[in-house]
């Protein structure tokens, strides 16, 4: 192992960013797996391409839980520093910080860890993490394009969409890169916020308001190729004053592929620089009604 941490520069593109004019935040994820890839390369000999053509050996995304302190701008050079955590014959855990190269020491962006087995190319489907079962019980999910949720009782529960992977979202192993699973993830959440709450992020955004993300963690239990039909089941387990939690859980024929856990803020730049502020009424006593509508009336577990 190198003396210093690994270091890979990655300019945010205008594309990589959203209408707020801050960075799609499921893009630190993209940017983290980047460095993990450019890692391999640069310190353990061998990139993720020769693994693949020259031992049959294919990179996994086991788990990728990312952390957001600073937003990101179009045109900024971020510098993310790449540690490793945990390595052993078939896997590593990586630490990946990002920090924008004009920034002071200590002013982070994002922190990730990226949990990575390298699995043969042939196998079928990858055991969950420790401790959580790929057959674990999940939200029910229902028939792919039931309409979303609007007010208690209008529709069914959970939020569900459904897509199915592209051929552009997959590697040269034929599996779905994992960035693009929390792509379709973050977006499944959007399609609720608007079916659910009756305002879409971009509406919220030009009305001086935001609920931009502060975490977002993905566990993948098996892999996703070309084809495979998956359908999200969207609820959302924790309201705070300002915040909430979205779970959105991915299955494909019967099985549970990923779970993706998201916590947001609301927050408001109608006087100045963002701040979080409560949710509205409106917006809460919907939210709320989704919950109890999802578990039961169970109270939200706390944010």
């Amino acid at each position: 192992m190198p003396d210093s941490p690994f270091v890979h520069p990655r300019r945010v593109a205008f594309g990589d960013c959203d209408p707020a004019r801050i960075f799609y935040a499921p893009r630190a994820i993209e940017y983290a797996v980047e460095a993990a890839e450019a890692w391999s390369e640069a310190v353990g000999k061998a990139s993720w391409q020769e693994l693949l053509a020259r031992r049959g050996l294919s990179p996994l995304v086991e788990v990728v839980d990312c952390e957001y302190q600073r937003s990101l701008f179009a045109s900024q050079v971020v510098r993310i520093r790449v540690e490793a955590e945990v390595s052993s014959g078939s896997g590593v855990a990586l630490r990946a910080t990002g920090q924008a190269s004009e920034a002071g020491p200590g002013d982070e962006a994002f922190r990730a860890r990226v949990e990575l087995r390298f699995a043969p190319r042939e196998e079928e489907a990858a055991p969950g993490p420790v401790g959580v079962a790929a057959g674990a019980a999940g939200p029910a999910v229902v028939a792919a394009g039931t309409a979303g949720f609007a007010d208690a009782g209008a529709a069914a529960v959970p939020f569900t969409r459904s897509f199915r992977i592209r051929w552009g979202e997959c590697g040269p192993a034929g599996t779905a890169y994992a960035p693009r699973i929390v792509d379709r993830a973050v977006e499944a959440a959007g399609e609720w916020y608007e079916s659910c709450l009756g305002v879409t992020w971009l509406q919220q955004c030009q009305r001086g308001r935001g609920t931009p993300f502060v975490r977002i963690r993905c566990a993948f239990h098996r892999p996703l190729a070309a084809g495979d039909e998956v359908a999200m089941a969207v609820t959302v387990p924790r309201l705070g004053n300002a915040s909430i939690g979205y779970r959105v859980e991915g299955r494909s024929a019967g099985r549970l592929a990923f779970e993706a856990d998201m916590a947001a803020c609301y927050i408001t730049e109608e006087a100045g620089p963002p701040k979080a502020m409560p949710f509205p009424d409106e917006l809460r006593r919907r939210i709320v009604e989704y919950q109890r509508a999802c578990q039961g009336a169970r109270p939200a577990a706390p944010a």
